[in-house]
This record gives structure tokens, C-alpha cells and sequence, in this order.
């Protein structure tokens, strides 16, 4: 009789201390707050991702300028030469998309002239349907280009870090050498 009303009151409080203990409430609790709390970092870095990734300003219309391709050697300078050849920064060239500084450093389409003086004519110089006499070709020569860049005049480089690289920002020339 006493040892049946031992193991009885054992299984009882096993079981009160089992779920005080090892609750599926608590644990779905827990993984709940840790999974929202991975899920908030995950949002917070890809906005800081996307802030660090806009484009500069034009310094003739104050526009964003639009991110257009990966900067060829010739179109850096020495210093982004230097940072390009030990892999520590990736360059973007960025151009002003406005028709105004469009005309300083887009190349004329070829197609697309003649369409524009029959236009101007007969409609009083208004563009049909939307269309453009310049294309996305940089007409620039390299040496014009970073000279360009380098004031923010309708042409922008982007300097963009790589995550994990050991190189250190210079405190003397500005690159990461």
C-alpha cells in the first residue's frame, strides 16, 4: 500500500515538474521571439545594403544618377586603379539621366536622328512618343571621363567596399590600399 502511494505521488510530481520544466508553450515562445528577431536583422541589413548602394547626385541637376556598368580600368583613377588590381573595392560607373547632362556625355543614335529633325518640323521641336536622341553609349574619351567624375558632373564613379576584404581605408589618399 505505502510503496503504491509513493510511486503514485513520484508520477505526480514528475509530471508537475515536467510541465513546469519542458512546456511546449515556452519553447514555441521562445523560437517564435528568436525567429522574428533573425527575421528583423535580415530586414535591417538589407536596408543598410540598399542605402550604401544608391547612387550619387549629379552636381549640375542634383538628380540621383542611375547606376549604369562595372567602371573599366582606363575610367579610374590611379588611387581606384590601385584598389581594383588588390580586389579591395568594386567601382560602378553612374550617369545622370536627365536630357540636359544626358547631352554631355551620351553618344547620338543613329536610328533615332533622323526620326527627331522630321519631328521638330512639322510639331514645333516636341519629341514623339517619348523618344530620345541619345542612347546609353558614353561618347567620352577615358582621360574626359574621370575628369567628369571626379566633379560630379553628369558622370559618377561608385566606389562599393567588399565585405570581409583586410584592407583599411588610408587616412592620407582616401583608398583602401
Amino acid at each position: 500500500n505505502g510503496i503504491v502511494t509513493a510511486v503514485s505521488e513520484l508520477s505526480s510530481k514528475l509530471a508537475e515538474v515536467n510541465g513546469e520544466v519542458s512546456s511546449p508553450l515556452r519553447y514555441k515562445q521562445e523560437a517564435a521571439f528568436y525567429i522574428a528577431s533573425v527575421g528583423f536583422m535580415i530586414v535591417v541589413a538589407a536596408v543598410l545594403r540598399r542605402l550604401s548602394e544608391r547612387a550619387p547626385r549629379c552636381s549640375l541637376c542634383r538628380r540621383r544618377m542611375v547606376r549604369l556598368r562595372d567602371a573599366q580600368p582606363s575610367e579610374l583613377s590611379p588611387g581606384a586603379r590601385a584598389e581594383l588590381s588588390v580586389g579591395s573595392a568594386n567601382h560602378v560607373l553612374c550617369v545622370c539621366r536627365s536630357p540636359s547632362c544626358r547631352k554631355l556625355w551620351a553618344a547620338p543614335k543613329a536610328s533615332n536622328i533622323g526620326a527627331m529633325r522630321g519631328a521638330s518640323s512639322g510639331q514645333r521641336g516636341r519629341r514623339l512618343a517619348g523618344g530620345s536622341a541619345f542612347s546609353w553609349d558614353i561618347r567620352l574619351a577615358p582621360e574626359e571621363m574621370v575628369d567628369m567624375a571626379r566633379f560630379g558632373k553628369s558622370l559618377g564613379i561608385q566606389r562599393e567596399g567588399r565585405f570581409g576584404s583586410p584592407y583599411q581605408r588610408c587616412r592620407k589618399c582616401d583608398y583602401c590600399t
